[in-house]
């Protein structure tokens, strides 16, 4: 179910779900690693075509499906009702389509909004880095 379509209990509880994961995910520094060398590729060159960024972004598939695998699934997991032990165990290519249904606009802008960059450590991500698990644990 996607989240725009659920009701605010549901949202609530596949929010609670979703942040622990994505939070370790976003902390790892490989994945931000990728994603400052596409930052600095793109402004070195404006004129880079979708395909290069997708290229590109193919370096984050390896720390999502083997340093991440298990915050992956459990991703997967929240976001289509199943369990870690079902996603884990079912077909593949039936998880990816299932995981397509499921994301929607509001589900990116969502994360997109939340996050915290380099140019703003204040703000709705603020949120995130302080009230997470993983947050908790270091303090």
């Amino acid at each position: 179910m996607k989240l725009s379509e659920m009701n605010t209990r549901q949202l609530a509880a596949a929010l609670c779900k979703l942040t622990p994961p994505m939070s370790r995910i976003a902390e790892d520094e490989m994945l931000s690693g990728v994603f400052k060398r596409l930052k600095d590729a793109m402004l070195a060159n404006e004129h880079m075509t979708s395909m290069q960024k997708m290229a590109m972004l193919m370096d984050a598939v390896p720390v999502l499906l083997e340093a991440h695998y298990a915050d992956t699934v459990e991703i997967i997991a929240a976001m289509t009702g199943k369990s870690a032990a079902e996603i884990d165990e079912q077909n593949g290519m039936e998880t990816i389509k299932e995981l397509a249904g499921c994301i929607d606009s509001q589900f990116i802008d969502f994360f997109k909004s939340s996050a915290v960059t380099d140019k703003a450590e204040t703000g709705r991500g603020e949120y995130l880095r302080r009230f997470t698990p993983t947050a908790r644990r270091r303090r």
